[in-house]
């Protein structure tokens, strides 16, 4: 006869959130027989991780120590400009403790994410956290400069208060309408590293 295992007792451990920046604690119970969490692995995708190597490619290239040091900065750049504009930021203050994102905490955040996004300035609204900004190792500086104007002039505006309209977001399946920006974009590697 078949049986399933669960944990003895509970497991858990604490650290910092990712989307808030505050003090987390992650606990595990035991559940009863056939619910919970089941720890299963089956066989892997194989066509996902052969479409994967596009990225390891690219990552190479561009070189892992500089993508951190460029990220490192340009999480610095974002900070910067976010204290500027009176956001305050929910990262660590070390800069090594960071990783690529940061939460920023901006009134009528949901409100402002969606405009945000019609604009086409791509970020992510984190209930009772804020705005979800994430640099990557293709974004430009310029750009990280253009999402703190564009989140500063919405508020100042009132332009978070215009009606939702429908409208295609730049990301398939985020805003509800289907997106008509390409399924792949090519990046070169000089850009991945440089401002």
């Amino acid at each position: 006869m078949p049986y399933r295992r669960t944990l003895r007792r509970a497991v858990g451990c604490t650290g910092i959130g990712l989307h808030s920046g505050k003090p987390v604690r992650l606990e595990l119970k035991p559940a009863p027989a056939e619910h919970g969490i089941r720890f299963l692995h089956g066989t892997p995708s194989v066509p996902a991780l052969y479409a994967a190597q596009a990225g390891y490619e690219i990552v190479t290239a561009a070189g892992v120590d500089a993508i951190r040091a460029k990220s490192m900065r340009q999480v610095q750049l974002l900070v910067d400009l976010a204290r500027e504009r009176g956001f305050r930021p929910h990262a660590p203050e070390r800069p090594e403790q960071r990783g690529g994102m940061v939460i920023l905490d901006v009134p009528h955040a949901q409100a402002v994410t969606r405009e945000l996004l019609r604009r086409e300035v791509i970020v992510d609204f984190r209930p009772g956290a804020g705005i979800r900004f994430s640099p990557h190792f293709y974004t430009t500086d310029d750009e990280i400069r253009r999402a703190m104007e564009e989140t500063r002039q919405i508020l100042d505006s009132g332009a978070y208060r215009a009606p939702h309209t429908e409208f295609s977001c730049p990301i398939e399946g985020r805003c509800g309408e289907p997106s008509d920006a390409p399924a792949s974009v090519s990046i070169p590697a000089s850009r991945c590293v440089s401002s």
